[in-house]
Parts: C-alpha cells; structure tokens; sequence
C-alpha cells in the first residue's frame, strides 16, 4: 500500500515526477550499496507505479478551451447551436454529447407510435419552418428535422461524442467554467473550460428509467 502522507503530499504534474526521480535514485542508491532491498523492494515498486500511472492520466487528459459549452445534441441543443451560428458567428463553441448520436430523446426512443405531445409548428425552430403536413409528428420526422438543422447550419464539426458530463466548476478568479466529461464506453475523461455553458440534457435518466417504489412491490406485483 501507498503511505498516505505520500498521497496527500503530490498534488502537482511537476511534483509528481519529481519524486519519481527521487524513488528511482533512492533505489539505484541502496543497490549501489549492496543492502537488502526486500523490506523495501514492495514500496518502491508500488510507488512508482502508482505515480507513473497518476503522471499519465494527467499529462494525458486534454484540456479544451471555447466561448460556450452546450451539453446534449438533442433538439434544444441543436436548437442553441443554429442561435450562436446565427446572431454570434464570432463565438466558438462545442457541443458535448454522451451519446454517439445527434438527436436525443428521439434518437434515444424508438418504441413504436412514438411522437410529440405539441404540435411542432410552436414545438420546432423559428428560424425553420415545420413543413410536414403532420402537426403531431412521429419521432422519425422529428428526429429527420433536428438531422436537417444540424446539416444546415454546419454543426457536425462542433459535435463531440461519447462525452458525459461528471463535473461542473467555476474558478471565480478566471471567470471560467470547467467541464470534466468522460468517455462512457473507453473511460477515458477530458476537461473543457468555457465563458458559458448552455444546459441542453434534458430531463430524462438516459442509464435507468425510473421506477417508484411501491410497499411490498416485489411480493403483490412479482410478474
């Protein structure tokens, strides 16, 4: 095991190899002077490798600075996207996605019968007309009409899938916000820093629907 004042004491990517360098002379020392090393031999192993795979994770995780941030590819995140393109074309921004598809809640659901509550001449964009003689559409239209946006205004490029959103920071002093995300299917993580963030996730629990806790549900309700 890792003694904890170690732990506690490395906090930075300089530090870090720092102490590797000193853990490696320290063993090239004692080897010099021919003592015994096995009362040793399982700290310094486990040292170095713990801290060689902490300096990797952190020289590795890119770091990606924009204007804005928009999380989710759904509908309304597509939707804000064709706003900046429109009215700020000098903001840069990136849309971050958990999934590996544009569309969201209509890419995601695909039971059959499936379509919109709203009639999507107020549900759709008002910088592009509903043109489908369906007021009440079914989810393949929607999902076709977000696709539609999407090429239109350029916003594939913009796109970054397979990001899921851990964290949200705000440092004060930089006036920047601090998206930690990580790769759902790798697990890998990447942070991204932004002006601001457009919250564009919906509200739906993508990983588990929900399920509401009857009194004695697994008994009366078993099948």
């Amino acid at each position: 095991t890792i003694p904890i004042p170690l732990l506690i004491f490395m906090r930075t990517k300089q530090s870090l190899r720092l102490l590797l360098q000193k853990i490696f002379l320290m063993k090239l020392k004692l080897q010099f002077k021919q003592l015994s090393l096995r009362k040793y031999d399982r700290f310094f192993v486990a040292s170095i490798l713990y801290f060689a795979a902490v300096n990797y994770s952190l020289t590795t995780m890119t770091t990606t600075r924009t204007d804005i941030i928009i999380i989710g590819a759904g509908l309304s995140g597509i939707g804000a996207a064709c706003h900046l393109v429109r009215k700020n074309p000098e903001k840069t921004f990136i849309i971050l996605e958990a999934r590996a598809a544009v569309g969201g809640t209509w890419s995601l659901f695909q039971y059959p019968g499936i379509r919109s509550d709203s009639d999507m001449y107020t549900f759709g964009y008002s910088f592009k007309t509903w043109d489908d003689q369906k007021s009440f559409a079914d989810g393949p239209s929607i999902l076709k009409y977000i696709n539609e946006a999407a090429d239109e205004y350029r916003l594939r490029d913009h796109i970054i899938y397979e990001q899921k959103a851990l964290t949200y920071n705000f440092n004060t002093q930089e006036k920047l916000w601090t998206v930690t995300t990580v790769n759902p299917r790798t697990g890998e993580q990447a942070i991204y820093k932004s002006q601001f963030i457009f919250s564009c996730s919906g509200y739906y629990n993508y990983a588990k629907g929900y399920t509401p806790d009857f009194k004695d549900q697994t008994q009366k309700y078993k099948n």
